[in-house]
This record gives C-alpha cells, sequence and structure tokens, in this order.
C-alpha cells in the first residue's frame, strides 16, 4: 500500500507539469496563429492603398495589455464620424455601387450615436470633375479612375463630406459576402419585422427573380436571410423603408458583436479577422482598434438617433426629380431646396433635433408673410407645395424691377428686423443673402427672390411617384456600364 501511494505522488507532479506544457504549448501555437491572422489583417485591410505603416503589432498588443486608448480622430471635436459602404463585390453586376451608404456619428463624451442613411439615387457631382451620376456610382467611378496618391474611396468620401458638411474620419466597406459571414460567426442576429413582407421579385441567380417571405415578429435570423431583409425594396415603403431596417441590421448586429459569448471568444475573433481581411476595406489603424471597442462597447445602441434622407413624407429634406443619364431617362433625388444647407443643418443638430423643432415653434408664432418673387413660373402649384411642407403658406408674384436685383443668386428683401426665426431659416435653407428693400411699395414682410434658373430646379420636383418605379436601377446600361452626365 505504501509503495502505491509513493508511486502516485511521483506521477502526479509529473503530469501537471506535462499538462502545464501543453497549455502552454497551445496558448503559444493559438498566439502565434493570431499574430499572423491580425498582421495579415493589418497589411490586408487597416492600411490604406498610399498610406505609410503607422500602427504595429507591439503597439496594438501594448495597449491591450495596459488597457491603453488610443486618441482616435475627431474625438477632439467631439465627434468621430465614419462613411459605412455595402456592395456587391466580385461576382455581382456593378460590383462596386455602394447599395449602402451611411454616416454613423459617435460623440466619445456621452456616447451618443447617430445613423444617418443616404439614399443610393442622389443625384451628385463627382469631386473635382464636372460628371454628374447617382451617389452609389461615385465609390465604382474613383476606383475606375483612381488619382495619383489617392485611394479610390476618396471619391465618395469627399462626396458625402459635401453633403453632410461633416469630416470623414474613418470609412469601413463591406461586400456581400462579408456580410453573411460576419453574420453566420456571430451566430445570426435579432431582427423585429413589422409587418409581413413578400417580394416575388427579390434578385436571383443572373437575371432571374425570386420570392423572399419574411413574417411578421421577432426571428433570429443568419447571414443570408439578413442580406435579403437588408436588401428587399419590392415592398411598402420602399428604398427608404430598406435604408431604416439596414440601421436596425447594424444596431442588433453591435449588441451581437458585444455580447459575453462572442465578445471574449478568441476562435471567433480570428475567424472575424479572416473575413475582415478577404472582404472588409477601412483606414482604422490596429493600434485603434481597443479605442474602438471600448468607445462601442459603451454605445446604447437602442437609443441611437437614426435618420433615413427621403422624399415621402412632409419634412423629407430631398424631393424627386429626373434626368438623363447616358440617354436614359432616370428617377433621382435632390435636395429640396437645390442645395445641402438643409441636410448640412440636420446632421449638425442630429444629437438635439428638440432644437430644430423648438425654431419650428418660434417661426409659426413669427407668422410672416412671405412673397416669392421671380419673372416667371412654370408651375406655381409645385412651388406653394414645397413651401407649404416647409412649414409657410406663401404668395407668388411676378415683378421685374424687383427681380433685376436677383438675377445672379436667391436674395432676400426685407426691411422687417423682427422675424429673426424665419429670417435664419429661409437664409440657411436656400443659401440666400439679405438685402434691405428701400424705395419699393411692396407687399408682404419678406420677398425671397429667385433667378428664373433657380426656380426652374424646384418646379422640375415631382410629388408622386409610383414606388415601384423607384428603383434606382437606371445607372448602368446592358453591359453593366455605369450611366453619366457631363
Amino acid at each position: 500500500m505504501k509503495n502505491k501511494k509513493n508511486k502516485f505522488k511521483i506521477i502526479w507532479p509529473h503530469f501537471l507539469l506535462r499538462l502545464f506544457l501543453l497549455i502552454i504549448l497551445f496558448a503559444l501555437i493559438w498566439g502565434g496563429c493570431l499574430f499572423i491572422k491580425i498582421y495579415s489583417f493589418e497589411k490586408i485591410t487597416i492600411l490604406s492603398n498610399n498610406q505609410e505603416q503607422s500602427s504595429t503589432i507591439i503597439s496594438a498588443t501594448k495597449n491591450l495589455i495596459s488597457n491603453k486608448s488610443k486618441k482616435l480622430k475627431g474625438e477632439e471635436r467631439k465627434r468621430i464620424n465614419i462613411l459605412l459602404l455595402g456592395m456587391g463585390g466580385e461576382g455581382h453586376k456593378g460590383a462596386d455601387l455602394t447599395d449602402t451608404i451611411i454616416l454613423a456619428s459617435v460623440d466619445p463624451t456621452n456616447y451618443d450615436t447617430s445613423l444617418i442613411s443616404i439614399p443610393r439615387d442622389l443625384y451628385v457631382e463627382i469631386s473635382d470633375t464636372q460628371i454628374y451620376t447617382k451617389i452609389n456610382a461615385v465609390y465604382a467611378y474613383g476606383k475606375k479612375n483612381p488619382k495619383k496618391n489617392e485611394n479610390p474611396i476618396d471619391s465618395i468620401k469627399e462626396t458625402v463630406e459635401k453633403i453632410t458638411g461633416q469630416p470623414i474620419d474613418y470609412y469601413l466597406t463591406i461586400n456581400f459576402e462579408g456580410f453573411k459571414q460576419v453574420i453566420d460567426e456571430l451566430n445570426g442576429i435579432i431582427i423585429q419585422v413589422e409587418k409581413d413582407i413578400i417580394d416575388t421579385h427579390y434578385p436571383g441567380q443572373g437575371t432571374s427573380y425570386e420570392t423572399f417571405r419574411i413574417n411578421q415578429g421577432t426571428h433570429l435570423v443568419n447571414g443570408d436571410v439578413a442580406l435579403k431583409y437588408a436588401r428587399v425594396r419590392h415592398v411598402a415603403g420602399g428604398d427608404f423603408a430598406r435604408l431604416k431596417r439596414q440601421q436596425e441590421i447594424i444596431s442588433s448586429a453591435k449588441r451581437r458583436a458585444l455580447s459575453i459569448e462572442n465578445f471574449v471568444n478568441p476562435i471567433k475573433f480570428t475567424s472575424l479577422l479572416n473575413i475582415a481581411g478577404e472582404n472588409i476595406e477601412t483606414n482604422i489603424q490596429l493600434d485603434e482598434i481597443p479605442s474602438f471597442i471600448k468607445l462601442f462597447n459603451n454605445i446604447n445602441t437602442y437609443e441611437m438617433n437614426t435618420k433615413v434622407l427621403d422624399a415621402w413624407s412632409s419634412d423629407s429634406l430631398l424631393a424627386v426629380s429626373h434626368v438623363l443619364l447616358g440617354n436614359v431617362n432616370a428617377f433621382i433625388l435632390v435636395p429640396r431646396t437645390g442645395n445641402y444647407k438643409e441636410i448640412q443643418k440636420l446632421v449638425d443638430n442630429i444629437f438635439d433635433l428638440e432644437k430644430q423643432e423648438k425654431e419650428k415653434v418660434e417661426i409659426k408664432k413669427e407668422a410672416a408673410n412671405i412673397v416669392i418673387m421671380s419673372e416667371n413660373y412654370q408651375n406655381k402649384n409645385q412651388i406653394k407645395n414645397l413651401f407649404k411642407k416647409m412649414g409657410y403658406e406663401v404668395t407668388l408674384e411676378e415683378n421685374l424691377e424687383i427681380t433685376k436685383k436677383c438675377q445672379n443668386e436667391i436674395k432676400i428683401l426685407t426691411s422687417m428686423n423682427d422675424k429673426y426665426y424665419t429670417l435664419n431659416d429661409l437664409t440657411n435653407k436656400f443659401n440666400a443673402r439679405i438685402e434691405d428693400l428701400y424705395n419699393f411699395i411692396y407687399p408682404g414682410d419678406i420677398i425671397l427672390c429667385f433667378p428664373s434658373k433657380e426656380l426652374e430646379k424646384l418646379e422640375k420636383q415631382i410629388d408622386q411617384i409610383n414606388v415601384d418605379e423607384f428603383e434606382g436601377g437606371l445607372i448602368l446600361d446592358d453591359d453593366g456600364n455605369i450611366l453619366y452626365n457631363n
């Protein structure tokens, strides 16, 4: 009996030592694989095409171990702006057309967060060119026509900056395949379907169609269903409802990614890095990742400010129009006032939308008598309806003597100083200059004077169209070439 006891004492320490060495060996192998994955991720996706390597594995590891956070771009102005782009990718017609364009903003001091979706049919001018097209073709243009020493992403980045008035600090692009793989790796996401969705014209293989159906209620969905849920548009609400669903998916994916079972799982982490290396492009540096993890972990996705720039509600900032693209009459979206000032104000105040509501109340109290003045009108009803949506009842007049003052720019002519909120609002909306009007007898408190060319833009807007016609598909010819207008 004594011998058996001694034998057991001799074996047990060796067993523990071997077990310890086995654990250490496993950790070294796993750590080595993780190192290679991270290094590969850094080389392939983190660094922009013409950017010098500024982040290193060592600095990132130090940050992770010491819990030290690298300061992110935008922190000094208390707003970090991230441009999110989704596209078909290899194997899809128009592989680089951006199906999803979202500006995500985070206040790093109180973690207020907003998602602003820009519809793909917004008609824009590509930066530093005289080419006009729908915004979903701008990134593809940048890839096909890269400028010297510039990243292909710069074209869409500069365009979104012009629209929103916000600097873009970071960007992240993901293709359909990567989107599906990420959702599957998170073991699916939870979505809340408000109404039954049935689309018999969802894109199938090649040029075919298939039926996509999902019933009202709460669902745990995989990557394939999540992608279809994000893309389907032949249903009530069309393209704009689709943008809202995309925002919902982002919020749900964030919650899923930072759940305990996913957040601390090293195998999932390495798998996600592998997916990212193959399907994601970003300028987020490796040593910034710990800061981003901390940032996103503090975001309350249930209290996000979400907005979709649309053209269907009474307070929409966009309007429907049409234009020839490659000799094809295409539906487009345009700013309802002819410029981006309204959009920029919304984006600037996205964390405090009550401010704009208070301004509307004050404008209503002022009850200014507004006269729209121009040389001639082609569609008076359209002009009146446009201003009615903005909260103004206006009268339309023609006066050649007065309109001489605004042949080249929109002007506000008034001698009233007690209509502060109204003047400020109209000045911002139409990028107009205020001038005092002397020695004229004129009706109303405020004259908003339009050059004929500016008025024509407003008169071309369409109040209502069939949602099914509003496809946004008229941007590619039969050979898949993007249509532009010079």
